[in-house]
């Protein structure tokens, strides 16, 4: 059996080669059911759209740059985690994720999107030039644009829970003394839960 084709997606969907390869562009004049249809006969033959093929009609548009901030690293864990699950997802559509360290992040950028991870106080990519011209979406509190944030203050709480819930009656807390953003909600969180102590009940 050969390998899978944008015909074969077309004919096993019900849709047309042009709806189908719409769908793949994240045209805005394919309505998400029908897209979402589309990817899952994607999966189900086992079609991934070509990312060269996408690279050479879009350029860097294709692309969807990970943007890291001056304490990340590219191998870090959570950074190489992101990239990994972002490599994977985007791929179904034809899209590829690029790393951008802090020092390569500049009004040069010519891509199609952009992730801000390790975001920090009056951080500049946010009032960047870029951010005017590239969609963009941040990962942490406090920040204004469409943003994607944890819930750091219940984690900190259910971190604490835990220890409390296994017996321990004597609990530490190793942090910077420059934390500041979610770190710092989630250990305002902790120490908080950890004085309240056991539930009552529990």
């Amino acid at each position: 059996m050969g390998r899978p084709t944008l015909a074969l997606v077309a004919a096993k969907s019900g849709y047309s080669v042009a709806t189908v390869s719409r769908a793949l562009h994240n045209d805005s004049s394919v309505v998400p059911k029908t897209r979402e249809h589309v990817l899952q006969v994607c999966r189900e033959v086992g079609y991934q759209p070509s990312i060269a093929g996408r690279r050479l009609s879009q350029g860097n548009k294709a692309v969807v740059g990970l943007s890291l901030g001056v304490r990340d690293h590219a191998t870090g864990r959570f950074v190489s985690l992101m990239h990994q699950a972002l490599s994977s997802r985007l791929a179904a559509s034809g899209w590829s994720v690029e790393l951008i360290t802090s020092a390569e992040f500049n009004e040069n950028l010519d891509i199609g999107g952009l992730i801000l991870v390790g975001l920090a106080r009056n951080d500049p990519r946010l009032s960047s030039p870029v951010s005017r011209t590239i969609p963009i979406v941040s990962i942490g509190h406090g920040v204004e644009g469409f943003c994607v944030a944890p819930d750091d203050q219940l984690g900190g709480e259910l971190a604490a829970r835990h220890l409390i819930g296994l017996g321990r009656e004597r609990l530490a807390l190793l942090y910077t003394r420059d934390a500041d953003g979610s770190i710092a909600l989630r250990n305002t969180a902790f120490t908080a839960a950890a004085r309240a102590g056991p539930r009552r009940g529990a």
